[in-house]
């Protein structure tokens, strides 16, 4: 709407009304988008969202190369760079926004919409777990145990002959000098130990 000055002005109801049609229009496409994927599909975006120790190794992967911000969440509607969810259709600026909105109310109830079951594990019964998700999660932590000690002990091994030898020369040499430190300071001090006077 034009003025007789040449400016525009806005009516603020039509405009709040062209908002409201923009946001529900993205939102109804992202929600026929989640309706239209097939059982597969699914499954694998469950299994994105239910694999606690992939998500955790994911937003860790480069922890020391992100700043950290303000409390305040930020996100953007859509896909776009960062830390996307494809659930609720929100991408965040850094890890530690992403993971507390994995933990947030709001990504819960939307996984309870889509899969019709909790998303917290807790609640969750044991039964349901997979067993092949428990076996490889079982499996890569008695790799990383037994790597862990592998390097430890071939490392210690490779030391302890190099350092006996060592070790056995300074204990013999440090007896020596102990006991003759002991006996100037006996000598120094008048008394050779520390006792009550009390009896």
């Amino acid at each position: 709407m034009d003025t007789k000055f040449g400016r525009r002005t806005w009516d603020r109801s039509q405009f709040i009304i062209h908002k409201d049609d923009d946001s529900n229009a993205s939102k109804d496409e992202h929600d026929n988008k989640l309706r239209e994927l097939n059982d597969e599909q699914l499954m694998l975006l469950k299994k994105k969202y239910t694999n606690y120790d992939q998500i955790m190794r994911d937003s860790i992967k480069g922890l020391n190369q992100k700043t950290l911000r303000t409390n305040i969440s930020q996100y953007k509607r859509g896909k776009q760079f960062g830390f996307y969810c494809d659930l609720c259709n929100l991408t965040f600026k850094d890890s530690l926004q992403y993971i507390d909105h994995l933990n947030s109310k709001i990504h819960q109830i939307k996984f309870k919409t889509i899969f019709d079951e909790d998303l917290i594990s807790n609640k969750r019964d044991n039964d349901d777990i997979s067993v092949q998700e428990f076996h490889d999660s079982y499996l890569r932590e008695i790799k990383q145990f037994i790597k862990s000690h592998q390097i430890f002990s071939s490392s210690k091994d490779s030391k302890d002959s190099k350092n006996l030898k060592v070790n056995s020369k300074i204990k013999i040499g440090k007896v020596d000098k102990i006991s003759t430190n002991d006996s100037q300071i006996s000598k120094l001090m008048g008394f050779t130990r520390f006792e009550s006077t009390k009896k």
